[in-house]
């Protein structure tokens, strides 16, 4: 199977064109901003939450260490609409970070922990899926909460303080929602919705 043709299902599947930023155009009242790797991304995990989060009205920005094309492990494309190290949680009402095996070259990343980190001070809501709750572990934002991941990050998990739930897709303990893969990721974006709409996370991007 060509990578073009596979490309063409992913984006069928999910109904999002990937290179297209619709966010910077329409008016939203909630902004959310998506971390991802700069490679091996995991496509669904960006593209369901992305699709639901604009539907639902919400400005959408995407941020990497890459404005560039990025490539996720089933070949889908994006481009990112910010760096990251420009990125600031005060701007935005939830900080997303998205899955993948090469979210793990974020771990250390210190413009991704210090999102982290600044969203926990102001009171945003703090979301990963897959491998990304590793970012939230290595912040020092998991310590006595409860939180979930791909099977594979829960040692780091555990090290960092969390409580690790291993039986339930989506977690979530007070501001922090973590998930454990792409078959939780449409629950995982209803889920950081129903927040945002209940006025968590809401803050000083408004």
């Amino acid at each position: 199977m060509s990578g073009r043709f596979f490309l063409t299902i992913i984006l069928t599947l999910f109904g999002v064109v990937m290179m297209a930023s619709p966010a910077k155009t329409a008016p939203h009242r909630y902004k959310i901003l998506m971390v991802v790797a700069p490679y091996n991304f995991r496509d669904e995990e960006l593209a369901v939450p992305y699709k639901k989060f604009t539907q639902a009205g919400m400005r959408v920005t995407v941020a990497s260490t890459t404005t560039g094309t990025i490539t996720g492990m089933l070949k889908a494309t994006w481009h990112p609409d910010i760096l990251l190290r420009s990125a600031r949680a005060g701007e935005y009402d939830a900080l997303v970070f998205v899955g993948g095996c090469g979210v793990v070259t974020l771990y250390n990343n210190r413009d991704a922990l210090r999102l982290a980190r600044n969203a926990a001070e102001q009171h945003k809501i703090i979301a990963a899926i897959c491998l990304a709750p590793g970012i939230l572990a290595k912040a020092g934002l998991l310590h006595n909460r409860r939180a979930t991941c791909f099977y594979t990050a829960a040692n780091l998990l555990k090290k960092g303080g969390a409580h690790y739930d291993g039986h339930n897709d989506v977690v979530q303990d007070s501001n922090i929602i973590t998930a454990n893969g792409p078959k939780a990721a449409d629950r995982f974006a209803k889920l950081i919705i129903k927040n945002l709409r209940s006025g968590i996370g809401a803050g000083t991007s408004h």
